[in-house]
């Protein structure tokens, strides 16, 4: 056996074909790479308010570096007006208790931020707070997003308004109309159908021929139904409301034809 046959037989099992395996990272690398992992800001505060570990997402929020916030203190990240806002929710946090918050954080830029995040104490083997959590999530974007829709929301409901009251005007017109030219046909309807009756009664005593008096009949008919047909228009308010009944007559149409 030659001296290479020697050499593999003599390495442990299980030993991979590389020499110097990787080192697996340690404790502090794992978190680190869990947590930039997150889709989340999540930062480590002491008690004292300074940053003891921020992930990726938090620094780019911040716009710095992970070096250049950890050690630096939450004011000095965020701003005083940033911190008031923040400080109730961490003092809960630094007391034992867990909070929850959505609110807007007001930078030292200038520039305001919708935040929804929850603040979580650290506690040491004594059971002590020593340190708190804070995960949080930008919803600036999701907040424009429902203001903008309540706007459009908003104007559609004045849209909506504004058709209703233009329509709501345009049928008290149509009423208007409809009930002054139902009152001025009348008028002369009513001259119209007490001489035509006039001439009925004059043919009928003087026994004329009978086609002119059938004329005659048929003419009050119709002056009849006309004025039958203006009392309904001038009902019109019966009809907008939805009162409107219809009363059955019997009806020759045959007659309704031949007119």
């Amino acid at each position: 056996m030659d001296s290479r046959s020697v050499h593999l037989q003599s390495q442990p099992a299980g030993v991979a074909e590389h020499e110097h395996p990787q080192a697996a990272p340690d404790g502090r690398e794992q978190l680190q790479l869990i947590a930039d992992a997150l889709p989340l800001l999540v930062c480590h505060l002491g008690s004292d308010l300074r940053h003891r570990f921020v992930n990726r997402a938090y620094a780019q929020w911040i716009g710095r570096s992970r070096e250049q916030i950890e050690g630096r203190s939450l004011d000095e990240m965020l701003g005083e007006r940033a911190l008031a806002t923040l400080s109730p929710y961490v003092q809960r946090a630094l007391a034992g208790e867990c909070s929850h918050f959505e609110t807007v954080v007001l930078f030292h830029d200038g520039i305001e931020r919708a935040v929804r995040g929850s603040c979580v104490a650290y506690r040491n083997t004594a059971g002590h707070v020593e340190s708190i959590v804070a995960s949080m999530t930008d919803i600036s974007a999701e907040k424009k997003r429902e203001a903008d829709q309540q706007a459009l929301w908003g104007s559609q409901h004045i849209e909506h308004e504004r058709m209703f009251e233009e329509a709501r005007d345009a049928a008290c017109v149509r009423d208007d109309f409809l009930s002054m030219a139902g009152h001025e046909l009348r008028t002369p309807l009513t001259a119209l159908q007490l001489q035509v009756l006039s001439i009925e009664r004059m043919l009928t005593s003087q026994n004329d021929a009978p086609t002119v008096r059938a004329r005659a009949e048929k003419a009050v008919r119709n002056v009849v139904r006309l004025n039958t047909l203006i009392s309904e228009l001038l009902d019109i308010s019966r009809i907008s409301a939805g009162r409107l009944t219809l009363q059955r007559t019997p009806l020759d149409l045959s007659e309704l034809v031949s007119e």
